[in-house]
This record gives structure tokens, sequence and C-alpha cells, in this order.
């Protein structure tokens, strides 16, 4: 009896450890909305996916050039500005391309032969490209806290701009993209033109 007791007390003792120190939040993430958000939803519902890791570190790494390029230097760069950049091309534009090239190949199927790329192409560069600029500026100014009328007038502003500017690269670019790149390779693909493209911007 002594024996059973001895061992149960033993396992109560294993059983009872020391409660875990909170992690103390960074400060310079403190711009990035609460957990419970959406947006953390987004990504918590794409992390088995490869997708959103893409887009996010391409755009860090883009910011990063540009801002290199702007005169800042290597380490001169804005910490807050990069990681903007980067959540929100993890957060709104991974699960956007994602959904988009999937919706792309169910509404243009291989059956369309050599019609399906140029179809694919108008549609990029269209009503998608107008789509995935809008979501960029909106993302990037809520998670600068800009009123919603700022966002607004910053989209109207620099609208016809970036498609203006995205028809002088994208169409040649996507004519790769939609004849050769398979479906589960083209937001690796196009990420890496990204790279170089928001530099250039």
């Amino acid at each position: 009896m002594r024996g059973a007791h001895f061992e149960s007390s033993l396992k109560k003792k294993r059983k009872k450890k020391k409660p875990k120190k909170k992690k103390k939040i960074i400060s310079h993430l403190s711009f990035l909305p609460p957990k419970d958000c959406f947006f953390f939803i987004i990504i918590h519902h794409h992390l088995n996916d490869d997708e959103p890791s893409a887009p996010g570190i391409s755009y860090a790494l883009a910011d990063w050039s540009a801002q290199t390029c702007e005169g800042r230097g290597p380490f001169g760069f804005s910490h807050l500005r990069l990681l903007r950049c980067c959540f929100v091309g993890a957060a709104f534009l991974a699960p956007l391309a994602h959904t988009y090239y999937e919706f792309q190949d169910w509404i243009f199927p291989d059956s369309l032969g050599l019609w399906g790329a140029p179809l694919k192409l108008c549609l990029d560069q269209s009503i998608y490209a107008a789509i995935y600029n809008c979501v960029f500026f909106f993302g990037i100014g809520l998670l600068r806290r800009d009123h919603p009328k700022r966002i607004v007038a910053d989209i109207k502003d620099k609208f016809w701009q970036m498609m203006r500017a995205g028809w002088k690269l994208w169409p040649f670019v996507h004519v790769i993209t939609y004849t050769i790149i398979p479906t589960r390779f083209k937001l690796l693909w196009v990420d890496m033109v990204e790279v170089v493209w928001v530099t250039y911007l």
C-alpha cells in the first residue's frame, strides 16, 4: 500500500509543471490587428499551404530593395514599412492570387486549346489586376491606420498609373505564365517577377 501511495504521489508531482511565461509582444509589431481579427483568421486558414509565404517574402524583399534604391542603404530601411508589405502579401494577396488561379483554370479549361492563354491574359490584365492593386493599397492603408477616405483617395490617385505601368510588363510575363508554367507554380513565378516590379515602382 505504501508503495502504491508513493507512486501516486510521484505522478502528482510530475503533473505539476511550472506555468509558462507569456512572451512579450514586440513593440515593432504593434501596428498589426488583434489576433482575433479577420486577417489572422485568413493566415491561419492558409498555414498548411505554401502560398502565403511566397508573396510575403517577395514583397518584403522588393520593399527592402526599393528602400535601398531610394538612398536609405541596405540597413537604413523602415522596418514598419517592410513588415506592412510582408503582411499584406501574406494575408491579402496570397489568398486572392491562389483563389484567382484556381477560378481561372475552371472558367478557362485546357479544352479551349490556343484560346485559353489569350483569354486568361485579358482577364488577368483587366479585372484581376484592378482588384489586386486596390487590395494592395487598401491593405497598406489599413495597416497605416489611415482614414477610409484617405485610402479611397490614394487608390483613385494611383489606380490608372499602376494599371498603365503594369501593361508595360505583365502581358509579356504572362505569355510565359499561361503557356509554360503549371498552375501550382504560377504564384511562385509571378512573385519572382514581383520583386523586380515592386522595386521599379
